[in-house]
């Protein structure tokens, strides 16, 4: 199974308790997501069942999955998840953590990066201070 948005891993934790049998890969871009998820899902990433990507999902295709998963059981790289979901857009967490930028309700640097880690990518109050205005 393949989550392309694990967030904290809350449904990955669910779907790996009730499906015994399932192996999971979560992605996430944004660093404290993953983290929480690793935490959340350590029993299940020790048992071999799971693995958590600090990455955007839409280079899945391009993960080291081995360690979980016997690629020849699922024939080719394309037919290896049985399962692909995706819960987009931001979650609680982000909305509730003032320096995220995410809220309307608390006060906090605008923000509004997925992965803080990126240097190379400006944050929402660099686009609007350097933002070309129009009027008239």
């Amino acid at each position: 199974m393949l989550d392309c948005t694990v967030g904290g891993g809350n449904h990955a934790e669910k779907v790996l308790s009730e499906f015994t049998n399932s192996r999971l890969v979560g992605l996430d871009i944004d660093p404290d997501m993953v983290a929480l998820a690793s935490q959340k899902l350590e029993p299940f990433i020790e048992q071999k069942r799971a693995l958590v990507f600090h990455t955007n999902y839409t280079g899945f295709d391009n993960l080291d999955v081995q360690p979980i998963l016997d690629r020849k059981l699922f024939g080719s790289d394309k037919d290896r998840y049985d399962v692909i979901f995706a819960d987009l857009g931001f979650n609680s967490y982000q909305v509730s953590t003032p320096d995220r930028g995410f809220s309307f309700m608390l006060k906090g640097e605008l923000d509004m990066r997925y992965d803080r880690s990126r240097a190379d990518t400006p944050t929402c109050a660099d686009i609007v201070r350097n933002v070309g205005w129009h009027l008239g």
